[in-house]
């Protein structure tokens, strides 16, 4: 058995001179670009400087963004790597990490705010193991609206890629019947089972691939937060797995890769119902035809 918690990972820091948020732009295109979810990041500004981290296991992927890194030609750079343990990049998101709102109707608090943290509206409490799905990314929040303003269709609901969980605990939140949260990463069933039981919430959780699932088991609703390539190469398979006349979100998309996505899925039985877009990402509401 392998313990996640013991094996030295590499911490990529890229650092600029900027006041203005969109100097990451390029930078976060080079992350997805390469394949990393979009919640695998972590951002933050102090003292007029813009730093983005991101944390793998695969040296020569580190490597890799290092040159695509310098090769962008932007002023005031710094980019460096070091080793880290998962244990110790939970320590730094402990530290970055505050209570914020996901929806109009639901605020995450870190789990270690319990007791403490006061709002009128719905509370979802995450100890996430890893970065992703804190809910601090506007894609993971453009979905999770769209799951909100859909309630009335959560008679099933599948979460593709669940991560610690963060649109699967949205899901029940708003009442959704029979759900299964998917994940390919032992540390996002690890993270997602241990976020459904400090809320209280039970889900059907499954360690596999999307192609692995079972077709015949269709969801009133499929909810897939991944990165653009992904979302095209398995929309088939994605597609397959929504009901007829079922609701498919989909987000992770950048909105320099929107007008690919939406060609990429114009060969699926799906009628486009909405596009939210926020700063620099989209997501997409898709109702399947009957």
């Amino acid at each position: 058995m392998i313990l996640y918690e013991q094996i030295p990972s590499l911490l990529l820091e890229y650092s600029i001179s900027s006041s203005q948020e969109e100097a990451l732009a390029l930078p976060r295109l080079v992350l997805e670009t390469m394949g990393f979810k979009t919640d695998d990041i972590s951002e933050t500004f102090q003292n007029k400087l813009w730093t983005l981290k991101v944390f793998t296991p695969e040296k020569t992927k580190i490597e890799i963004l290092k040159k695509n890194f310098s090769r962008l030609s932007l002023p005031n750079i710094k980019t460096s790597s070091r080793i880290l343990k998962p244990a110790q990049w939970l320590t730094l998101w402990k530290t970055q990490w505050k209570p914020l709102s996901l929806t109009k109707t639901i605020d995450v608090v870190p789990y270690w705010y319990k007791g403490k943290y006061k709002t009128s509206k719905q509370v979802i409490f995450l100890d996430t193991l890893m970065s992703f799905g804190t809910g601090m990314h506007e894609t993971t929040q453009l979905i999770a609206q769209l799951i909100e303003d859909n309630r009335s269709h959560l008679s099933s609901f599948l979460d593709v890629g669940t991560g610690t969980g963060i649109l699967t605990l949205a899901a029940l939140k708003h009442g959704a019947q029979r759900v299964t949260a998917m994940d390919i990463s032992p540390l996002s069933i690890q993270a997602t089972r241990s976020n459904l039981k400090v809320n209280g919430l039970k889900a059907k959780i499954v360690l596999s691939d999307i192609g692995r699932l079972p077709v015949k088991e269709k969801y009133q609703m499929v909810a897939a937060n991944l990165i653009t390539d992904d979302l095209l190469k398995d929309r088939k398979r994605i597609v397959n797995l929504v009901k007829p006349d079922g609701l498919l979100m989909v987000s992770g998309i950048s909105l320099d890769n929107l007008s690919r996505l939406k060609e990429g899925f114009k060969d699926q039985p799906l009628i486009c119902r909405k596009v939210s877009r926020g700063k620099e990402w989209a997501a997409i509401l898709y109702v399947k035809k009957t």
